[in-house]
C-alpha cells in the first residue's frame, strides 16, 4: 500500500509574500533605472507588492524510485507589480496588478546511485495583460546531468529558454508617447495610488531571441578540508540579458579552492 501511495501524491499549497519597493531594493532588482525616476516624488509613496501564490499538483516514484515525476499549475494574484520599461536604454516602470498562470513540470530518473538525470519545463500559460510584459520568457527549458561519487561531483547543465518581450516605450519625435508615465504612474486596473493626471503610457515591445545555454561544474574532495572546483558558464556563447541592451556573449569561466576549517 505503502508503495501504490508514493506514486501517486496529489497536493496543494498556498502562500504569499510582501515584496519591498524601496529605494535599494529596486535598484538592486534593475541597477540601470533613470536617475529622475531615482529621485521621483512619487517613489517614495509607491506601495509595496503583495502577491499570493496557489498552486495544485502531483507527484511520485517509480519503479522503486528509478523514476519520479512532478507536475504543477501554479497561479499568481498580484498587486502593484512593477512593470520595468526602457526609453534611451534607461529603465523606468509602472505599477498595476500582474495575474498568470505557471504549468511546471520535471521527470528525473536515478539508473545508479552516483548518477542523476532530470528534464523539467516551465511555461506561463496565462498572464492577465496583452500589452505590459514581464520582461521574462515564456517558457524556459532544462536537462540536468549530476555525477556524485564519494571524491567527485560533475554537474552538466542545458538550458533553452523562449525569447523575451522587453517592455519599451517608443519615441515619437524624439519624446515619449506619455504625458507622465513615470515611476508611480499606474495602468487602469491598479489605479489606486497613482497621482491625478498620470495618463496610461503607450507601450510596445521588443522581442528577444530564443537562448541556449551550455553550463558544467566539477568539484573534487581532496580530503575532508579541502576541495578544488571549476565551473563553465554560457559555453554556448548565447546572449544572456540582465535587461534589454544589457547582456553577455562569453562563455565565463572560473576556478577555486574551498576549504573547511
Amino acid at each position: 500500500m505503502e508503495e501504490c501511495t508514493e506514486r501517486f501524491v496529489p497536493y496543494a499549497e498556498i502562500d504569499g509574500k510582501l515584496i519591498r519597493h524601496d529605494f535599494s531594493s529596486l535598484m538592486y532588482e534593475n541597477p540601470f533605472f533613470a536617475a529622475e525616476t531615482a529621485v521621483s516624488p512619487a517613489l517614495a509613496a509607491l506601495p509595496n507588492e503583495v502577491k499570493y501564490n496557489g498552486r495544485v499538483g502531483v507527484g511520485g516514484n517509480l519503479a522503486r524510485g528509478l523514476f519520479s515525476y512532478n507536475l504543477s499549475a501554479e497561479l499568481s494574484f498580484a498587486d502593484d507589480h512593477v512593470y520595468w520599461y526602457t526609453v534611451y536604454g534607461y529603465y523606468s516602470f509602472v505599477t498595476a496588478y500582474q495575474h498568470s498562470l505557471r504549468l511546471d513540470g520535471s521527470v528525473k530518473i536515478r539508473p545508479a546511485g552516483w548518477l542523476e538525470a532530470e528534464l523539467s519545463a516551465k511555461v506561463y500559460a496565462w498572464e492577465n495583460y496583452d500589452k505590459l510584459y514581464a520582461n521574462r520568457p515564456s517558457f524556459t527549458t532544462a536537462l540536468d546531468i549530476r555525477v556524485m561519487t564519494r571524491r567527485l561531483k560533475v554537474g552538466f547543465n542545458l538550458d533553452y529558454a523562449g525569447g523575451v518581450k522587453w517592455l519599451t516605450m517608443p519615441l515619437i519625435n524624439g519624446a515619449v508617447t506619455s504625458v507622465e508615465g513615470v515611476a508611480g504612474g499606474a495602468t487602469d486596473g491598479a489605479t489606486d495610488g497613482a497621482a491625478d493626471g498620470v495618463t496610461e503610457p503607450q507601450f510596445s515591445y521588443i522581442k528577444t531571441r530564443n537562448t541556449v545555454s551550455l553550463n558544467l561544474c566539477a568539484e573534487y574532495r581532496v580530503n575532508d578540508r579541502i576541495s578544488v572546483y571549476a565551473e563553465g558558464r554560457n559555453l554556448t556563447g548565447s546572449n544572456i540579458y540582465e535587461w534589454l541592451n544589457y547582456y553577455y556573449t562569453t562563455p565565463r569561466a572560473m576556478l577555486g579552492v574551498k576549504m573547511t576549517f
